[in-house]
């Protein structure tokens, strides 16, 4: 996930284009979307299939093997990641 506004940063370092306070990408003819939205989309559209998981990255001190990338359900506690 990035913070809201990062999508302007990325039509600067791609394109060089700056927006103006307020502007929206679509305005600078140009449309930012992640990976798992659009992946999500795809999967509704072709396969009707609801979006019940999140792809999520974990960092730092972690207690798992092997895995930091994990799809994982909606709604689930940071906490009970821990124990999985």
């Amino acid at each position: 996930m990035y913070p809201a506004g990062d999508e302007r940063a990325v039509l600067m370092e791609l394109f060089g284009v700056r927006l103006k306070p307020g502007q929206l990408p679509l305005e600078a003819k140009c449309l930012v979307s992640k990976v798992e939205t659009v992946r999500n989309i795809t999967l509704a559209i072709e396969e009707r299939r609801p979006v019940i998981t999140k792809d999520i990255t974990i960092g730092g001190r972690i207690d798992f093997e092997t895995y930091v990338f994990l799809d994982i359900p909606i709604g689930i506690s940071a906490k009970s990641l821990k124990s999985n």
